[in-house]
């Protein structure tokens, strides 16, 4: 399942010195949200992850699938009732062949709410 347009809608995106940062809209409504967790929705650390992946792929021009995560850190919680958008900030990436690196920190304004560095291979 694609976390674009069910979790949460790009509302920005950006070249920076070191990559590219998108900035997204958590979807309120989201089925994930109401099962994970009812009354006080969080964000799941594998979709948290997932959206890095959806978003490094739209930065490459293709699908991608992660095939490893390393240095994975989440530093506090992403709730939609708190925070209505994020920034991911994709940086260092890497093609080597099929296969892309690359480091992901999401954040707000205020909050830096997970650091990673993720693993993935191009989808033909």
């Amino acid at each position: 399942m694609r976390l674009q347009d069910e979790l949460y809608t790009i509302t920005a995106k950006a070249e920076t010195d070191s990559g590219v940062a998108y900035t997204l809209r958590l979807r309120h409504d989201s089925i994930i949200y109401k099962a994970h967790f009812p009354g006080q929705p969080i964000t799941p650390g594998v979709c948290i992850a997932q959206a890095a992946v959806e978003l490094a792929g739209d930065a490459m021009g293709c699908r991608l699938c992660l095939v490893g995560m390393k240095n994975v850190k989440f530093l506090a919680v992403i709730s939609p009732d708190t925070t209505e958008n994020v920034i991911y900030e994709l940086a260092k990436m890497v093609t080597d062949g099929d296969e892309i690196r690359f480091q992901c920190t999401v954040r707000d304004n205020d909050t830096v709410f997970s650091k990673m560095s993720l693993i993935c291979r191009k989808q033909h």
